[in-house]
């Protein structure tokens, strides 16, 4: 895409969040994946407290919540499970093995609470891998989607499709959830591994990030991408409910960023640094005051104001805290 088109092109993404709407909604609680020390942390946003460690098996990854706030979907790489956890009663209720499930990483959740979606097989120089899927009323698996070594997956507002990062094949690939089947989306972006991804709340664009410094900015109507530097090795997003504001976790060097870039003007960006290690996770609550993200190097969870660009607390979890989601009260 040329000068010209990469501004024509920010002129309508700024439109088009104008349009975008979500209700204020609070966020009571953060679930932090603790992959060193094979627990979830649940912790009370209001104060920023501990409420309970809750043991799952080895090396929990990905988390997701259900919709309705009463269950946690946990990825365990290392024993081939998904750990389903009560969130009232603050303990897992179920175990989800199968051949199928092999070192998941990544978990997605339907809109409407009745599939769990799981990035299978993840094995690094694989040229495959796979997406499990899950019913949420039996926790049993009812379907196993052959992809090209997914990275990340992101559920459409509409639940109608998956779109997921495929490191080997440069691009993203989308499922028809009703069918299961897969297609590559076209055009191919050029020249790097994406990694993290997420979808706007009307479904029209989809942010992507790579390890090459690349943050990207896609039409899911027409396939257009524009693409944006960033100075991190970019790992992770997430969105404000506003669609004003880009989150982005990663690395310099020995040392993990959190870049706030406003998605109308992508050049424009704040940086958040924080000393410590990798596999950042990153979460933005629905009232828009405040960024979470993993410092798995300190054990910590970081918690930003958004008003003052300031990390304002870090909180102590467990080991290697990977991935952070947040959740209302069930």
């Amino acid at each position: 895409m040329g000068r010209d088109g990469r501004v024509a092109f920010g002129l309508v993404l700024a439109l088009g969040f104008a349009l975008i709407a979500t209700p204020s909604v609070g966020e009571p609680f953060a679930y932090v994946t603790n992959s060193g020390s094979n627990t979830v942390s649940v912790i009370d946003t209001a104060t920023n407290s501990v409420l309970a460690t809750i043991a799952v098996e080895t090396q929990p990854m990905g988390i997701a919540v259900t919709p309705d706030g009463k269950r946690l979907y946990v990825a365990n790489k290392a024993s081939n499970s998904i750990s389903v956890v009560d969130v009232a009663h603050r303990t897992v209720s179920a175990t989800i093995k199968g051949s199928e499930i092999v070192n998941p990483y990544q978990v997605a959740i339907s809109p409407d609470g009745k599939r769990v979606y799981v990035l299978s097989n993840v094995v690094l120089n694989n040229v495959q891998g796979d997406i499990v899927v899950i019913n949420t009323d039996t926790n049993s698996v009812v379907a196993n989607i052959s992809i090209g070594r997914p990275t990340d997956l992101v559920v459409t507002p509409d639940g109608k499709r998956l779109y997921v990062t495929t490191g080997g094949l440069e691009n993203i690939e989308i499922v028809d959830t009703a069918t299961n089947t897969v297609k590559p989306m076209r055009p191919q972006l050029p020249g790097a591994q994406y990694s993290g991804l997420a979808v706007s709340s009307d479904g029209k664009y989809l942010f992507v990030v790579s390890p090459n410094q690349q943050y990207v900015v896609i039409s899911t109507e027409t396939y257009n991408n524009a693409i944006y530097g960033v100075s991190t090795l970019a790992q992770v997003i997430a969105l404000s409910p506003d669609m004003q504001r880009a989150y982005i976790a990663g690395l310099g060097g020995s040392i993990s960023y959190v870049q706030e870039i406003d998605t109308a003007s992508p050049r424009q960006q704040r940086i958040y640094i924080q000393s410590a290690g990798s596999h950042p996770g990153i979460a933005a609550d629905k009232e828009n005051k405040h960024v979470y993200f993993t410092n798995s190097g300190l054990g910590t969870l970081s918690v930003v104001d958004v008003a003052t660009y300031k990390i304002t607390q870090n909180i102590p979890v467990g080991a290697q805290p990977i991935r952070v989601v947040l959740g209302v009260a069930p």
